[in-house]
């Protein structure tokens, strides 16, 4: 009786072991675009959130970023952007994604990195760009220059598409 492997054990070890890796590799692409995702949609709720207060308190309210420490502070909470998000831009994408012409620079283009909610619900106007730590999903959230406040949301995947 031999102490070793047979060569077909280690084969069939070494396949399984490649199947395994396979389905999961994917499996965190996902997990990482989601968690962008998710990220971008509890910022547009925030920001709706604070919009409903403005209006029925007749007072301003801010959400200020904190692009260092991938956070934002709305009424002296912190929240923490949840790995892998980040506040971030992807290289040579152009933007506003509802008019792409200039390459982004700024992950966060809001004035002195704070969104004003005006006392009659009126949103500042500018954009926030949410990415992987590794620069392969990019989102948008955005409030264009208008006469009436509405956010939008894109994703980017070789060029802008709105989501909301």
């Amino acid at each position: 009786m031999s102490k070793g492997f047979t060569l077909l054990e280690v084969v069939i070890v070494l396949a399984l072991i490649a199947i395994g890796a396979a389905l999961t590799i994917p499996m965190f692409r996902i997990f990482d675009r989601l968690m962008v995702k998710t990220e971008v949609d509890v910022l547009y709720l925030a920001i709706k959130s604070l919009e409903q207060k403005a209006i029925t308190s007749g007072k301003a309210y801010e959400l200020v970023f904190n692009e260092k420490d991938n956070s934002y502070t709305v009424e002296s909470i912190v929240y923490h952007l949840h790995s892998p998000a980040i506040f971030g831009i992807v290289e040579k994408v152009t933007g506003p994604p509802s008019n792409p012409q200039k390459i982004i620079t700024k992950s966060i283009n809001f004035p002195d990195n704070k969104i004003t909610i005006f006392s009659d619900g009126v949103i500042q106007a500018g954009s926030v760009y949410i990415t992987d730590k590794n620069k392969k999903y990019l989102y948008a959230l955005t409030c264009p220059v208008a006469d009436i406040s509405y956010l939008r949301r894109y994703v980017y995947n070789g060029r802008w598409t709105l989501l909301s």
